[in-house]
């Protein structure tokens, strides 16, 4: 496998829809026309179901034809995916379409510019005949063989299309048809044109739905482990399926920049997520880089404060946000996260140097006037963290001071690495003295406890006195995962506590130290 290669070469979970769908092909070739709605968010996988379907219809047993739907102006490109399969059509059986439509070639002839015959003069009726020479065209076909059409990105669908497709499918006809369509249930939102066509086939008793969920992690370790071909390291699923979040897509790139060995480099990936934010509001982008410097979950009221934005214009901005699936809000309606780990970390990653330390500064301003907007044990280690970003180091050192006495860990500020030397000094110096090694004792590499990298960067916030929920938000992983890399640090450490194991960590050199 080449290393930028991550498509999944085996198929994975999706048994039950897989079912359905064949159910349909086999109900189709019995005479019972049927039509599927795929649907799902963007790269859930809704283009490989239907490529396991056809690969399910028996070859030489069913004519397929592909269309797919494109993004035109306000409303897609007129008839591009019917052009596109009668095209097709014509070409593997040209006897068979001019059959069909004698007699009105002509105007054929204006979604199949291949038949290259003279156009006639346009007619009110156009269209009203066009549907009819359409619809008598695949009848034609399938009554003869089983006859698969698939229209892909229907939330590209131009109004021809979208009428001609809800005629095909709200109409029982003979034949051996059947018609698949696959559409981004992110990209139709309220007051898309897709959504009366929608409603409408919902009432249809020949047309199927088949909704596709993320990804457990059961299902994650099968993608990685056909991409990687191998069984991946626990680390790497656990990592990958908590920044994916299960989706498929994700999970390739993800494995992509794992093969590679690039980290979290990604940038193709990253400006595919940052596209979604084009058509907001300037004050929703706004309120979307906003939050994503405010941790995995973001009350409203700290969002308020840190925006200044008056409620009824904060609420539209948000309004906007949660309508493009960007943000979601809290099952218990106190804040919002992002519907994507990937998408914070692309938002934070777009932030100017600049515009980041501003944000930052606006969020430890306001905890700071209002220490109830965060977490009375977290306040001083995410003003520590806000600070730091703001580049007020000054500041930044005293709340990491002050977290640490919280904790109880006098050792996570000799441990944190990133503060510094007046931070040290307000240490008491007996303590500084008592707890600081020689050099030969802190000479073993990290190699040698045991400690992944990973582990390595959450010993570093355990050493700052961060809790799990704080360093789950830093390194936007669960706090499931972050639970794991504590419990696993303490025992390659064989220590008995955070605290232990941040001193274990100072004495040994695993962690950068300030020089007093």
């Amino acid at each position: 496998m080449s290393p930028t290669t991550a498509r999944t070469p085996v198929f994975v979970g999706r048994e039950a829809e897989l079912a359905d769908l064949v159910q349909a092909a086999r109900a189709a070739e019995g005479g019972d026309s049927q039509a599927v709605l795929v649907r799902g968010e963007t790269g859930v996988g809704k283009t490989r179901l239907v490529e396991e379907l056809l690969r399910a219809v028996e070859p030489g047993a069913a004519v397929v034809a592909v269309g797919g739907c494109v993004e035109f102006g306000a409303d897609g490109f007129p008839f591009a995916p019917f052009s596109e399969i009668l095209r097709s059509l014509w070409q593997h059986f040209p006897d068979e379409v001019l059959a069909a439509s004698s007699g009105r070639e002509a105007l054929l002839a204006r979604i199949l510019p291949d038949l290259d015959v003279p156009a006639l003069a346009a007619r009110d009726d156009d269209v009203t005949r066009l549907f009819a020479l359409i619809t008598r065209i695949l009848e034609r076909l399938a009554s003869e063989q089983p006859l698969v059409l698939v229209i892909e990105d229907l939330h590209w669908a131009d109004a021809f299309t979208r009428d001609l497709l809800g005629s095909l499918c709200r109409t029982r006809r003979a034949g051996k048809l059947l018609i698949v369509g696959t559409y981004r249930t992110d990209d139709v939102r309220r007051g898309h044109p897709l959504r009366p066509l929608l409603a409408s086939l919902d009432r249809v008793r020949s047309v199927r739905r088949v909704d596709l969920s993320r990804f457990s992690r059961g299902e994650v370790t099968a993608q990685l482990t056909g991409i990687l071909g191998a069984s991946p390291d626990p680390d790497v699923v656990r990592d990958i399926f908590d920044r994916s979040d299960g989706n498929a897509f994700f999970v390739e790139e993800l494995a992509r920049a794992h093969l590679d060995h690039v980290g979290t480099g990604l940038d193709d990936l990253r400006d595919v997520l940052l596209t979604r934010l084009d058509p907001l509001p300037e004050a929703s982008q706004r309120i979307v880089r906003t939050a994503a410097q405010g941790g995995a979950v973001i009350g409203y009221p700290l969002l308020k404060a840190v925006t200044g934005l008056p409620e009824d214009a904060l609420i539209d901005a948000l309004r906007a946000a949660v309508l493009a699936q960007i943000l979601v809000p809290e099952p218990n309606g106190t804040g919002y996260r992002f519907r994507y780990s990937l998408m914070r970390e692309a938002v934070r990653a777009s932030l100017l140097p600049g515009e980041r330390a501003l944000i930052n500064r606006q969020y430890a301003e306001a905890l700071e006037a209002a220490p109830s907007l965060a977490g009375t044990q977290e306040l001083s280690g995410r003003l520590a963290q806000h600070w730091h970003a703001a580049h007020d180091e000054v500041k930044a050192s005293h709340m990491t001071v002050a977290a640490a006495e919280e904790a109880g860990n006098g050792h996570a500020l000799l441990a944190g690495g990133r503060h510094d030397t007046e931070a040290y000094d307000r240490l008491p110096r007996t303590q500084a003295t008592a707890s600081r090694p020689e050099p030969e004792e802190r000479a073993e590499p990290v190699s040698s406890r045991g400690l992944t990298p990973r582990e390595t960067e959450v010993l570093g916030l355990v050493a700052r006195g961060y809790s799990n929920r704080r360093i789950a938000e830093e390194l936007v992983i669960s706090q499931k995962t972050t639970s794991h890399h504590v419990s696993s640090i303490l025992a390659k450490l064989s220590a008995s506590g955070r605290t232990e194991a941040a001193a274990i960590a100072y004495q040994y050199g695993l962690l950068s130290t300030p020089t007093p």
